[in-house]
């Protein structure tokens, strides 16, 4: 497989695990507001994750990209073979490989940097999205000290 065709793999497949499945991703967040809001019940979690709006799908395929373009310079050959080998463990480990890259100091920067300008583009058009929002940082910033 050509290294354009694996990068693709890697993108497709990583774009389906966390762009495309929005029931999964409601999941998700009400088992993180779950964890990381003390007194959240479990009600109350579900509800806040059904308010957060859905981030443009331009935001996932830059963060994707990124991802591919670091992944594809520092990952030896022969584990680029093995990972880009179709099949339901490899795509768990990229995913897992997918949301280290995401936790790294410089991701954090940029999607920091992408939210905030996505919410001042935004953010004044929606009450309930602003003071959601604003919540949101706030927790954010709580949790960054």
């Amino acid at each position: 497989m050509k290294t354009d065709q694996r990068r693709q793999l890697v993108f497709t497949t990583l774009m389906g695990r966390f762009a495309s499945n929005h029931a999964r991703r409601h999941e998700a967040l009400s088992d993180v507001l779950g964890l990381t809001v003390p007194g959240v019940d479990e009600t109350a979690a579900q509800n806040i994750a059904r308010l957060v709006p859905m981030l443009p799908q331009s935001l996932y395929e830059k963060w994707v990209n990124l991802f591919c373009d670091t992944f594809f310079a520092t990952t030896p050959e022969s584990q680029l073979t093995h990972l880009c080998t179709p099949g339901e463990e490899n795509e768990a480990v990229l995913a897992l490989v997918f949301l280290m890259f995401m936790e790294s100091a410089r991701m954090e920067q940029t999607i920091a940097e992408d939210l905030r300008t996505l919410g001042i583009a935004v953010g004044n058009n929606d009450e309930e999205g602003t003071a959601l929002g604003l919540w949101l940082r706030q927790k954010m910033t709580a949790g960054s000290h």
